[in-house]
């Protein structure tokens, strides 16, 4: 935080870069809410369920993730697979390794898409408990 508050006082304009950062990063985390609430309603209209009613253990004996875990692992296998492609993606993966690190930590460390797959259901089915 204070390399950010360092930031600022050195260039007046690094505020406006801040400002463009933080905004997008909220937009983002408002449309993955969207996202998320829309892909529960899909399951709530096609099995009746009220907007009250969870429906979390529906999505698990379909065999589903919720949006968010679906995210993560997309995440995870686009950032996982990024270097392999070309330099340009290259530097993306380096700019969000954290990223995969956060999701080993939350996950557990996985060393192909089928294996955090089966982290990741296992964490869902765990949540349900």
């Amino acid at each position: 935080m204070m390399f950010l508050l360092n930031l600022v006082w050195l260039r007046p304009t690094a505020y406006l870069c801040l400002h463009t950062v933080l905004v997008h990063l909220i937009y983002l985390t408002l449309v993955l809410e969207i996202f998320l609430l829309c892909w529960n309603d899909c399951f709530r209209k096609i099995f009746g369920y009220k907007r009250h009613e969870s429906v979390k253990e529906l999505q698990f004996f379909c065999g589903e993730l919720p949006f968010n875990l679906i995210y993560d692992l997309q995440r995870w296998k686009f950032l996982n697979g990024a270097h392999l492609l070309s330099d340009n993606l290259s530097v993306v993966y380096k700019f969000q390794v954290h990223v995969i690190h956060e999701l080993s930590d939350k996950y557990g460390s996985a060393n192909s898409v089928g294996q955090l797959r089966k982290h990741v259901r296992q964490f869902f089915s765990s949540s349900l408990l």
